[in-house]
């Protein structure tokens, strides 16, 4: 995606909207990185340093889901509780402003993959969510 809206920027270089949209593309893909890069510490058990890398994911784009997720699991591996049942919160409110037939503020929509209404994977990551709260 940012490869086409560099090349795109550079047919039209006034355009407001490309620029904006490359720039939300490059924080994406940042955040990606980030994610992916905590995801593999975390799987290492160095939770520690995974949290940093979440906290920096989710600077550049505070309604990662995946981040948000991951980060609770951080949370309550370190024994903090009232961050992780925050976290869970978040997650599960992201999810359900992603559901059919729900319209709330455009602002708290998710960001980046977001499993399908009524999907296996979604139902897996709330009963995960939900219970890492209830231990937490």
């Amino acid at each position: 995606a940012v490869a086409d809206l560099e090349a795109a920027l550079e047919l039209e270089p006034s355009s407001t909207d490309v620029k904006a949209d490359l720039v939300q593309a490059r924080s994406m893909a940042q955040c990606v990185k980030l994610k992916e890069e905590a995801d593999t510490l975390f799987r290492g058990s160095d939770a520690t340093s995974a949290l940093q890398l979440y906290n920096r994911a989710l600077e550049e784009q505070p309604r990662f889901l995946a981040s948000v997720a991951n980060r609770s699991a951080c949370h309550l591996a370190l024994g903090h509780q009232r961050e992780a049942v925050r976290d869970c919160t978040h997650v599960l409110a992201l999810l359900r402003h992603s559901e059919k037939g729900v319209r709330l503020d455009p602002s708290y929509a998710p960001v980046g993959p977001v499993p399908e209404p009524e999907s296996e994977k979604r139902r897996l990551l709330k009963l995960k969510t939900l219970l890492r709260r209830a231990q937490a």
